[in-house]
């Protein structure tokens, strides 16, 4: 998700300086853009992490969801993580 975050973060702090603001304006612009994204990024990891480290029977199951995620469902949830929805 790091490098994901990272791309979709230059992208919109390249738009933001095409569009000739002053610097400050910029970076609250890019804040107010970003930071939900970011925000959402961090409690899925946070969640992940608690997931990956439970034990037994919890991570069997875990093991078993992620094996059978089909593919549109695990590009969606992809996105809904990058875009912070």
């Amino acid at each position: 998700m790091g490098a994901c975050s990272a791309i979709a973060d230059a992208a919109v702090l390249a738009d933001l300086i095409a569009l000739g603001r002053p610097v400050a304006e910029i970076f609250q612009c890019f804040e107010a853009a970003r930071k939900p994204a970011a925000d959402a990024v961090i409690k899925e990891s946070r969640h992940g992490l608690d997931r990956s480290t439970c034990g037994g029977l919890r991570s069997w199951m875990r093991d078993l969801m992620f094996a059978n995620i089909p593919s549109p469902k695990l590009d969606q949830i992809v996105e809904d993580m990058v875009t912070g929805r």
